[in-house]
C-alpha cells in the first residue's frame, strides 16, 4: 500500500528541530556567553568609535589629543592596578557556594581594587606631569581628580564584568558595556554644544559613563543572576591575603596579553611616523575581530572550566571547534574584501595596510590555539607557564616591531604578531609534552582535572 505524502508534511517537524536546536545552542553557557562577549567587544569598538567621530565635529583637534592622551594613562593605570583580580574572580568566585563565603570573597576583591586604583591613580596623576612635560598643561587640579576617579571607576567596571563572566552570565557584561556606551555618548553631547569645551570636561563625560554604567549594574543586573554586591569588611583580611599572592602570577600573564595593544603604536609612530601610525591603527581595528573571537571563547573556557574541571578537557575541544567555525569564514571575507574595507578610510589606507590586514589573517590561527590553551592552562592552575607564554610573546612581537618596521613599514608588526604567536604555540605544545611525559603518557587534555585545594569552599 502506498501512502502519501503532503509536500508540506514535513515542514513543522523541521521547523520544530530547528527550533529545539537553537533552544540548545541558548543552554550552551559555552556557546552562549562566547557570543555574548564577541557582541560586547562589538558594541563597545563600534560605539566608541562614534563616540569619538562626534567629539571630533564637537571639540577642536587639540581638545580630542589632549584628552585621548589622558583617557589612555588612565586606563593603562587601571590596566596595571588591578593586579589580575578579574581573573581570579573567574578562577575562585565559582567555590564560593554559599552566601556568607561569596559575599566575602567579592568584598575582599572589590576592596582590594579600590585601594590599589585609588593608590596607583593618585601617584600617576601626580607624577605624569612632572615625567612627562607634555602632560603639564592637561593635568591641573580638577582633571587629577577626575584621573583618580576614572581609574578606580575603571577598575570597578572590570571587576563587574568578570564577576558576571565567573557566574557565566556574560549577558550581565553586556548589558553593563551597552549602557557605558551609550551613556558616554549621550553625555558628551550636552558638553560639547556648552561653553566648558576642553578636555577636561570630555575626559569627565567618559569617566562619568563608567560610574553610572557600574552603579546600574550592581543595583539592577547584578540581582538577575541572584546575587547582591555587599560590601563587608568582616572577615575580608585573610582573604585579601591569599588573593593578593595567588593574583600576581595571573596579573604578569594579563599585563604579557595586553601590553602590545598599547606599546605597538607607539612603536610604529616613534619609527615610521605619524602616517604610518594612522595606517596601523586603522589596520589593526579592523583586524581585531580575529583577536575578539578567541579572546572571547577563551574567558568563557576558562569560567566553564572554573566551575566544573572535569569537563575542561571536552570543553577545550569544544572551543577550538566553534573559534574555527567562526574565524574561516570571516577570514575568507577579509581577504577578500580587506582591501574595499580599508578604502572606506581613504585609498592610502588600502595601499598602506592590505599586506598587514593579510598577514593579521594568518596570525589568527596561532593566536586562538595560544589563547585557548592559556585558558586551560588557568584552569590547571599552571600559572608560571601561562605568565611565560603570554609575556615571551609579547617581548617578541614588540622587539621584532621595533627591529624591522624601518625596513618592512606597519607590516613588520604583523610579522612580529605572527612570530610571536606562532613560537608560541610551540612552546605550547613544548609544555603539553612535558606534562604528558611526567604524567606516563596521560594527556592532561584528556584527563578528568583535580580539583584545587585552593578552589575548595572555605567553611572558616
Amino acid at each position: 500500500m502506498i501512502t502519501a505524502t503532503h509536500p508540506d508534511a514535513g515542514a513543522p517537524t523541521g521547523r520544530l528541530h530547528l527550533l529545539a536546536r537553537v533552544q540548545q545552542l541558548r543552554s550552551d553557557s559555552l556557546i552562549r556567553n562566547s557570543i555574548l562577549l564577541v557582541a560586547t567587544n562589538v558594541i563597545n569598538a563600534g560605539v566608541g568609535y562614534l563616540y569619538w567621530m562626534v567629539a571630533a565635529r564637537l571639540f577642536e583637534d587639540e581638545v580630542v589629543g589632549r584628552a585621548t592622551a589622558v583617557i589612555a594613562a588612565m586606563n593603562l593605570t587601571a590596566l596595571v592596578s588591578n593586579l589580575g583580580l578579574g581573573t581570579s574572580l573567574v578562577q575562585h568566585l565559582s567555590s564560593r557556594r554559599t552566601e556568607e563565603s561569596w559575599t566575602r570573597y567579592v568584598s575582599a576583591v572589590f576592596l582590594l581594587g579600590f585601594g590599589t586604583a585609588l593608590t596607583a591613580g593618585t601617584a600617576v596623576a601626580l607624577m605624569l606631569p612632572r615625567v612627562i612635560g607634555a602632560f603639564g598643561p592637561v593635568m591641573n587640579w580638577p582633571t587629577r581628580i577626575i584621573f583618580v576617579v576614572g581609574a578606580v571607576s575603571w577598575v570597578m567596571s572590570g571587576l563587574v564584568d568578570k564577576m558576571f563572566v565567573a557566574e557565566r552570565r556574560a549577558d550581565g557584561m553586556l548589558a553593563r558595556n551597552s549602557m557605558f556606551a551609550v551613556g558616554k555618548l549621550l553625555l558628551i553631547i550636552p558638553v560639547g554644544l556648552s561653553s566648558f569645551g576642553n578636555e577636561r570636561w570630555l575626559v569627565g563625560s567618559w569617566v562619568l559613563g563608567s560610574i553610572l554604567s557600574v552603579s546600574a549594574a550592581v543595583v539592577f543586573v547584578v540581582p538577575r543572576i541572584g546575587r547582591q554586591i555587599r560590601i563587608r569588611t568582616a572577615g575580608t583580611g585573610t582573604e585579601v591575603k591569599s588573593i593578593f599572592v595567588s593574583t600576581l602570577g595571573h596579573h604578569l600573564a594579563n599585563l604579557g596579553g595586553e601590553f602590545p595593544m598599547y606599546l605597538l603604536p607607539v612603536i610604529v609612530i616613534s619609527r615610521a611616523g605619524d602616517a604610518a601610525s594612522a595606517y596601523f591603527y586603522v589596520t589593526w581595528m579592523v583586524g581585531s575581530i580575529f583577536f575578539t573571537v578567541s579572546s572571547a571563547a577563551s574567558s568563557s573556557l576558562f569560567a566553564e572550566g572554573s566551575h566544573s574541571p572535569e569537563e575542561s578537557a571536552h570543553q577545550f575541544r569544544r572551543a577550538l571547534v566553534m573559534i574555527g567555525m567562526i574565524l574561516t569564514p570571516v577570514a575568507l571575507a577579509m581577504v577578500v574584501m580587506g582591501r574595499s574595507i580599508l578604502g572606506l578610510f581613504g585609498p592610502q589606507y588600502s595601499d598602506a595596510g592590505y599586506s598587514l590586514l593579510l598577514l593579521l589573517v594568518v596570525s589568527a590561527v596561532p593566536d586562538a590555539l595560544t589563547n585557548v590553551w592559556v585558558a586551560r592552562w588557568r584552569v590547571l592552575g599552571w600559572i608560571s607557564q601561562t605568565a611565560i607564554a603570554n609575556v615571551g610573546m609579547a617581548v617578541i612581537a614588540l622587539a621584532v616591531t621595533w627591529w624591522q618596521v624601518p625596513n618592512m613599514g606597519i607590516a613588520a608588526a604583523g610579522w612580529g604578531w605572527i612570530i610571536s604567536q606562532s613560537l608560541g604555540t610551540v612552546y605550547t605544545l613544548m609544555v603539553e609534552a612535558w606534562h604528558w611525559w611526567k604524567g606516563g603518557g596521560v594527556i592532561a587534555a584528556a584527563a578528568p582535572l583535580p580539583i584545587r585545594t585552593d578552589q575548595m569552599e572555605r567553611t572558616t
